[in-house]
């Protein structure tokens, strides 16, 4: 590995921690949620419904994690869960309808928030940025 793969390596790391501190951490945002399960939020709020198996594969963790998770979520009426009509055995997970507002002014104060982070770039650095993001995201 080269000098200049190691420094990226070190500075993604380093950026990745300082933007999840700066974005995610505010108590306003998270309330009484852990990053875990704002995490499970985020992506309950992209996808109208989940199995367990899905979320867990999305989450990168294992079923047994996620359904420690769900459950709080549950009990603390973030999540509601869902029979299949046509298979019984199934359940899916998906955000409480009633939380839905209090999701939405939580990713507002996120997304300003990720503003100001992002904000110390001058407008070609976020375009240059964006660039080279999407050369990465766009790897096989």
């Amino acid at each position: 590995m080269s000098q200049k793969t190691y420094q990226l390596i070190q500075l993604i790391s380093k950026v990745a921690e300082k933007m999840h501190e700066f974005v995610c951490k505010p108590s306003e945002i998270e309330g009484d949620l852990t990053i875990s399960q704002f995490r499970v939020l985020q992506v309950l709020a992209l996808k109208d419904r989940l199995s367990m198996a899905h979320l867990a594969e999305l989450l990168r963790i294992t079923p047994a994690s996620t359904t420690v998770l769900v459950d709080k979520l549950v009990k603390q009426s973030w999540l509601v869960r869902e029979n299949d009509p046509d298979d019984r055995r199934k359940i899916y997970i998906k955000l409480a309808p009633e939380k839905k507002e209090e999701w939405g002014r939580k990713e507002e104060i996120q997304k300003d928030r990720m503003a100001i982070f992002l904000g110390v770039l001058t407008e070609s650095e976020q375009e240059k940025f964006i660039e080279l993001l999407n050369k990465l995201s766009d790897q096989k």
